[in-house]
């Protein structure tokens, strides 16, 4: 992650699939805007209260002073992930995801 402090700040979004993304907004908080946060093995093998505790407790963590997009990591959303778990991602989003 540290490489990336070389580009030129501003320079673009920096999309994480497997790194802390809480890691990585700490060490580039101000210069990059940090992508990702959601697991797609969550989605898939959680409970909805499961994804809305983690979408709440990663806002916390990354939401102060802007500059992160939250979104799943890379890959597809496999047919059998249960709808009530894709429901409660979109309301966890938008209920914890808003900036004042």
């Amino acid at each position: 992650m540290e490489t990336i402090l070389d580009l030129p700040k501003g320079w673009g979004v920096a999309y994480f699939e497997k790194t802390d993304v809480v890691k990585a907004k700490e060490i580039l908080k101000g210069h990059t805007c940090i992508m990702g946060g959601m697991p797609i093995s969550l989605l898939v093998g959680g409970t909805p209260e499961k994804i809305d505790e983690y979408v709440k407790d990663l806002m916390e963590k990354v939401k102060p002073g802007g500059g992160f997009i939250f979104a799943l990591g890379v890959g597809n959303v496999p047919r059998e992930t249960p709808i009530e778990n894709i429901n409660a991602l979109l309301e966890a989003g938008i209920k914890y995801g808003k900036y004042d």
